[in-house]
């Protein structure tokens, strides 16, 4: 979940972990280093984290990922591959917006500490069902790409995003391993949203079995759930996931 788009920053300062939720830091958190921080392209970077804590970790595509920012702020993002021998796990940062998310993945450099919280549960992408239909945004680019860890791979996958830059996102997703997705671009006042919701319907009945995966936009889930649900979509067809609303942080 590279995944959450900042909108908004926070104002007032973040208070500083006392004694107890420092030693409760300490014991739910990973200590982890930066391996490598590349540029994807002009608003997306790949982070490598590695560390001894991170071996031996039983992880999951699709699950998520918390990443601590300053005291108790943390982001979330979905890393796209573990090596549990190794110790090293790689997630995609999308930079948007002037938040701490943004400001960190910036500025991230190789050898920074960092402070992980999980892996933990959040999609169950071992267990999708083919052929499937996934939906997103540049949040979503992240968990596309976990899902070449899976068994299946891409196999019987269908990639459909809404993006500010169909270009950039479609190289970025092409740099994954991520190819043949349909991309939308946005439009002002959400103009974009007739076709790319006339797309996910075609997608949807062109096999009205299949599973589908919304993730991305809290505005754009609740919308192609509507129009899937009226076209026979039924709720065990559906995994959802909101990483972002406008003005709203911690979604992940």
């Amino acid at each position: 979940m590279a995944d959450v788009i900042e909108r908004t920053q926070t104002k007032a300062p973040v208070p500083k972990p006392g004694f107890l939720q420092a030693a409760a830091l300490h014991l739910l958190t990973r200590a982890a280093v930066i391996e490598t921080a590349v540029d994807l392209s002009p608003h997306f970077r790949s982070i490598t984290l590695a560390g001894r804590a991170l071996q031996g970790i039983a992880w999951a595509p699709g699950q998520k990922l918390q990443i601590q920012m300053r005291g108790l702020t943390f982001r979330t993002y979905t890393p796209i591959l573990w090596d549990a021998v190794a110790g090293r796990t790689q997630v995609v940062a999308y930079r948007h917006g002037e938040g701490r998310g943004a400001a960190w993945a910036a500025a991230a450099e190789a050898g920074d500490p960092v402070l992980l919280f999980g892996p933990r549960r959040s999609l169950d992408f071992a267990g999708l069902e083919r052929p499937a239909l996934f939906i997103g945004d540049e949040t979503s680019i992240g968990p596309a790409a976990a899902l070449l860890e899976t068994a299946q791979g891409a196999d019987e996958m269908r990639f459909l995003f809404e993006a500010t830059s169909a270009a950039e996102s479609a190289a970025v997703l092409g740099k994954l391993g991520v190819h043949g997705a349909e991309i939308v671009e946005r439009q002002a006042g959400d103009g974009h949203y007739a076709a790319l919701e006339a797309m996910a319907v075609a997608a949807f009945e062109a096999d009205r079995q299949q599973s589908v995966v919304l993730t991305g936009k809290a505005a754009t889930i609740q919308r192609l759930s509507r129009a899937l649900k009226a076209r026979g979509a039924v709720s065990g067809q559906l995994k959802t996931k909101a990483y972002w609303a406008p003005g709203k942080q911690g979604l992940d």
